[in-house]
């Protein structure tokens, strides 16, 4: 089994699971998904000496390991303050485990038998929550970068990082929502907006400019199609996506200061 080197950008796993067969499986099924593998263990004791010396972003474990169990080896890793993601993959379907499993905050928890598409579901799962997680842990909290903008005859400043998005409703009226959900009406245009703001600002539209570290998914419209919708973190209001800028945002996701890429290409 080839263990491979990780680099700045790659998730990383660790398997443990006492089953010889289930294990090559396993890290076959992360080597599809394009995770780095950097241990596969079959004692939860094991588990634990490698998980400290190498902090995987992504833990696969059986519950039934050699020496140490996996939940009390998940709890050693937690008690230590390394929280990978982890997915349960058992043939144990006790009350006590999957409330364990909760506890821990398991990504999912996967019976056996299982299939390679249930498997797959529970990889893309894990990835998306660490996807998610190093995305916000680089959104520039606490920007110093101060952006200011007209407001009934005085100006009005935020940070940057307090911009959600905004719209330009008219020809001298740009709606613009913060973070918190507090919303100012101004006379400024958005290339006056965007010129205040850093490369994670994005136009998916002629009239809006949104933060693209608060970006949950896009959607196709389904109302026009062939253009698409933006679903935000941080608001239940979908901002249009137009045909013509649909390309260029997609391809915003697959280079820093997005990579690796949360939002993925529709495929129907």
């Amino acid at each position: 089994m080839e263990i491979s080197k990780r680099d700045d950008f790659t998730l990383s796993v660790m398997i443990a699971e006492d089953d010889e067969a289930t294990r090559n499986f396993l890290a076959e099924a992360a080597k599809s998904h394009n995770l780095d593998l950097l241990d596969a263990v079959s004692s939860g004791s094991r588990l634990v000496r490698s998980a400290l010396e190498t902090r995987p972003d992504l833990i696969i474990m059986d519950i039934g390991l050699e020496r140490m169990d996996g939940i009390s080896a998940c709890t050693r890793l937690v008690e230590a303050g390394i929280h990978p993601c982890i997915i349960f993959v058992t043939g144990s379907v006790q009350p006590e485990h999957y409330g364990k499993s909760y506890e821990l905050q398991s990504v999912d928890y996967v019976t056996k038998p299982f299939t390679k598409a249930r498997l797959d579901r529970a990889l893309q799962r894990a990835k998306d929550k660490v996807h998610l997680g190093r995305l916000s842990a680089r959104e520039p909290k606490g920007d110093s970068r101060l952006v200011s903008v007209p407001h009934r005859n005085r100006l009005v400043h935020f940070a940057a990082s307090e911009l959600l998005y905004a719209e330009k409703v008219s020809r001298h009226c740009t709606r613009i929502v913060l973070t918190c959900g507090k919303v100012i009406e101004s006379d400024t245009n958005l290339s006056r907006l965007a010129a205040q703001c850093p490369d994670i600002f994005l136009s998916p539209h002629r009239s809006y400019l949104l933060n693209g570290c608060h970006v949950k998914k896009v959607l196709p419209d389904p109302l026009l199609p062939g253009n698409y919708l933006v679903e935000m973190k941080d608001s239940g209001e979908p901002i249009p996506l137009s045909r013509k800028k649909y390309r260029e945002f997609i391809a915003a996701f697959q280079a820093p200061p997005f990579y690796p890429a949360i939002i993925r290409e529709y495929s129907g």
